[in-house]
């Protein structure tokens, strides 16, 4: 018997019984012959294997392409944030009283803040107002649904068209503090709640009264706050003052007697805006996350000279304040002009991830060159590494 021929694979052998003849088959294909036995067939695999051969050059592309377009993007990202928290930096304003009120004046006006817009601030200007160490995300704040505590529902006239929860808050506090006046118990709690500062903006044109900016609560609303508040259906088309006071009164909706401006009267002008409906108490019954959170107040109407939105000049904010909180709570309220952006956001974080998933990506790039020309094997050296040792003793004694 042949020595040679008892190591090699039968696979290769050809019919006549000879000595094998091996070829090197293109693309480290190698060919079979057609006439094996069934044994040989399940031995050797009748179909040959096939495994996905990967090209470094094309990895290293692609890799390179998706960290680059990272890097650009997490670029883009920190410039149109920094630029947004630049704007609100330098344009926002503590909520205090102003010193020279009347005392005997039940009114308490805003201290003005006067700042100077070097630039001008182009897009959609938005004011909207900061609250500091507020807490409206706890467990039971939300719990409502609908149209809030309906806790006199059963002396209501129209509670056939009114819907809604107690709220669990309101509720506790009823049942535990007996001695506490009913005013007491549900102003501030739950949905018994508004922020109802008003602002306004003045600009400088060398008159005594100056150019009020216009502000609209056009687009500060989403498309679903409106969903889940409704006034009930008695007044969906009743301009009647009086009336809206007594379903609101009787019903008690929500108690708003401890409130500046009671919720019936919140847009006088407008009874689509008034109620449940109203666009300011809709921003508020929006939950904020985190104890420090803004919310937006109006934004910039874009007509006469500012179309294209807040050009250079001397600005001054008032307002009225209207919402009071105690001393010991430490709460602070802010004003602030800014301006929307493609991004959406105003965290630096999600820039800096960007770059970093970019910048690891780059890194990454440059090893693999590295390894790749340093270690690295051509196609044709890894097919003659899976070729049988045989093949280059027969091409050696050609």
């Amino acid at each position: 018997m042949n020595r040679k021929a008892s190591y090699i694979n039968p696979a290769y052998a050809h019919d006549e019984g000879v000595t094998p003849e091996f070829r090197r088959p293109s693309n480290c294909i190698r060919t079979k012959s057609k006439h094996l036995t069934f044994k040989e067939k399940i031995m050797q695999q009748k179909m040959d294997a096939w495994k996905p051969v990967y090209e470094p050059i094309s990895m290293i592309g692609f890799l390179f392409v998706i960290s680059v377009i990272f890097v650009v993007l997490g670029i883009l990202m920190q410039r149109e944030i920094n630029r947004i928290l630049d704007i609100e930096k330098r344009y926002t304003c503590e909520i205090t009283e102003n010193p020279n009120d009347d005392p005997n004046s039940d009114i308490i006006t805003m201290k003005p803040c006067i700042f100077n817009i070097t630039s001008y601030i182009t897009g959609d200007v938005v004011i909207m107002y900061r609250i500091t160490n507020f807490f409206q995300n706890y467990r039971t704040y939300e719990a409502t649904t609908f149209h809030g505590a309906l806790l006199n529902s059963k002396n209501c006239e129209h509670a056939d068209y009114v819907t809604g929860d107690p709220d669990p808050l309101v509720k506790f506090i009823e049942d535990k503090i007996d001695d506490l006046p009913r005013v007491n118990k549900r102003c501030g709690a739950g949905s018994d709640f508004m922020y109802q500062d008003s602002f306004t903006i003045t600009m400088e044109d060398g008159t005594e009264n100056g150019t009020i900016v216009p502000l609209t609560q056009e687009g500060i609303l989403q498309d679903e706050d409106r969903k889940y508040y409704k006034n009930p259906e008695i007044l969906q088309k009743v301009r009647d003052s009086n009336l809206w006071q007594e379903v609101f009164r009787n019903c008690n909706i929500v108690f708003s007697e401890c409130w500046k401006t009671p919720i019936y009267e919140l847009d006088m002008a407008n009874f689509s805006n008034n109620g449940l409906q109203n666009a300011d108490y809709l921003v508020w019954r929006r939950k904020a996350a985190f104890s420090t959170f803004i919310k937006p107040y109006r934004k910039l109407n874009k007509t006469k000279i500012f179309n294209h939105g807040l050009p250079p000049g001397i600005y001054t904010i008032t307002g009225e304040i209207k919402t009071h909180f105690c001393a010991e709570s430490k709460i602070k309220k802010q004003v602030m002009i800014t301006v929307t952006s493609w991004l959406g956001i105003r965290n630096l974080w999600f820039a800096k991830l960007y770059l970093v998933v970019g910048g690891i990506g780059l890194c990454l790039t440059a090893w693999l060159i590295f390894s790749h020309y340093k270690y690295g094997k051509t196609l044709d050296e890894k097919c003659n590494d899976s070729l049988p040792p045989l093949y280059f003793f027969k091409e050696t004694n050609k």
